[in-house]
């Protein structure tokens, strides 16, 4: 725009700085608003939130371990468990079994119940459980995991902690978080080590709990706390008891690492809650008004640079010439009269009815087009060969007895005040 205004952009004056001023400051807030808006979207999207307590035969063949798993099954649960939440329990050993799908206070009871009637799973595969639930292209998820965190027994630790590490920064790149509270003293460090990890790249913690000592200290200390919303919503909630709560066993003698075992639904409660809607009144603000002083200021700066851009000299490009299109197989011809073409104008030839250069007779396709350039009319190929002293071609520019070849037909330009000069013809010769 200013590259061909000679006057510096210093000669708009200061009413042109100060608009490029206010156009800075409108786009700053502009991106403000957009920011915030971002922000208040990602804080209004629910988060989705499951508790995946272990039932395999080394928890519950113990029962101070199985009493712990209770007690802080039912603390997290309990912390857990608000009407503006999704939430989802599982049982889970060699298989997976869905216990508890509601945001209800009184899930609790439930869960308890299901603890009581609880029989062994079989062993545990963590990769296994955590790849089938976390496979579906779902995100912003909150998992707390209550295990003794010791999986069945592998051939290869070592590749069974690097898988491990891979999954957590999957599930890291989808914002699910993942916390470990772990039952029990866990044998071995490598797989305290391992959850530890495990935990700290998706964004969670990993807890030991030894004792009943323990148990509110880590369900305080899990990080899904301190994003939980604590207001109340305006909404009302019935839940709708559908199934007895029972878990269904299933015994699996031996599970590989790279076996996904197929989930048992089992929903024992369901709460559809309906979340109350707000809308940012101020981030929208901040971005209309924004957006329009922007467009405002750039529009002042081309008006103003036009002022000073003195106006262009007309340039006749008309073309005297004319294009005789003779069909030999039908011994047909006629003529197109191109003097009526302005600059840019595409005319198509062929036997399409839309073709401006219709031809009788021919493929009921638009075969080529003449344009005009400023440097005088070009044939185009368009779908059907082109071909001009013997040499296909796709482009063509036009001179005074032109005789060009477009499928069957002939294509004759004759145009007295359009000689190629011999430079011409030998510069399209070799750029052919």
């Amino acid at each position: 725009m200013f590259s061909q205004n000679r006057h510096p952009l210093r000669r708009l004056g200061c009413s042109a700085c100060g608009c490029l001023t206010l156009v800075l400051v409108l786009v700053v807030l502009a991106c403000m608003g957009l920011f915030a808006l971002i922000q208040s979207a990602r804080a209004a999207t629910p988060r989705h939130y499951v508790l995946l307590i272990d039932q395999s035969n080394s928890i519950l063949n113990r029962s101070a371990t199985r009493a712990l798993v209770r007690d802080t099954a039912l603390a997290a649960l309990d912390r857990l468990a608000q009407p503006d939440r999704s939430m989802q329990v599982y049982f889970f050993g060699a298989s997976v079994t869905a216990v508890i799908t509601a945001g209800l206070p009184a899930s609790a009871a439930l869960l308890n119940t299901a603890l009581e009637k609880s029989t062994s799973l079989g062993g545990t595969s963590f990769l296994s459980l955590l790849t089938q639930l976390f496979d579906q292209p779902a995100s912003s998820a909150d998992v707390v995991l209550i295990t003794d965190g010791i999986p069945d027994p592998v051939e290869d630790a070592r590749a069974y902690r690097a898988q491990m590490h891979v999954l957590a920064q999957q599930l890291a790149q989808r914002e699910i978080v993942v916390s470990a509270l772990l039952i029990g003293s866990v044998d071995g460090t490598d797989w305290l080590t391992m959850w530890q990890d495990f935990a700290a790249i998706t964004g969670g913690i990993a807890r030991e709990i030894q004792s009943t000592a323990d148990v509110h200290k880590a369900v305080a200390a899990l990080p899904i706390m301190s994003l939980a919303s604590t207001s109340t919503p305006i909404a009302s909630f019935t839940p709708t008891l559908t199934v007895t709560p029972t878990v269904t066993p299933i015994q699996t003698p031996t599970l590989k690492v790279t076996s996904v075992p197929t989930p048992i639904p089992a929903t024992v409660a369901t709460l559809t809650p309906t979340q109350p809607k707000t809308t940012p009144v101020l981030p929208w603000a901040i971005l209309i008004v924004g957006t329009i002083g922007v467009l405002g200021g750039l529009g002042w700066l081309v008006v103003m640079a036009r002022k000073r851009t003195p106006p262009a000299t007309p340039v006749n490009l008309t073309d005297e010439g004319t294009l005789e299109i003779f069909d030999p197989e039908r011994e047909v011809s006629q003529r197109a009269d191109l003097h009526t073409m302005a600059l840019g104008e595409v005319w198509g030839i062929g036997g399409d009815l839309q073709c401006r250069i219709h031809v009788e007779g021919a493929e009921p396709i638009e075969q080529a087009a003449v344009i005009m350039t400023p440097e005088g009319p070009l044939i185009e190929a368009r779908g059907t060969p082109l071909s001009w002293e013997g040499r296909m071609i796709q482009t063509h520019l036009l001179f005074d007895g032109d005789e060009l070849y477009l499928g069957r037909l002939i294509l004759m330009y004759q145009n007295f005040f359009r000689q190629r000069r011999m430079s011409e013809a030998d510069d399209e010769v070799g750029a052919r």
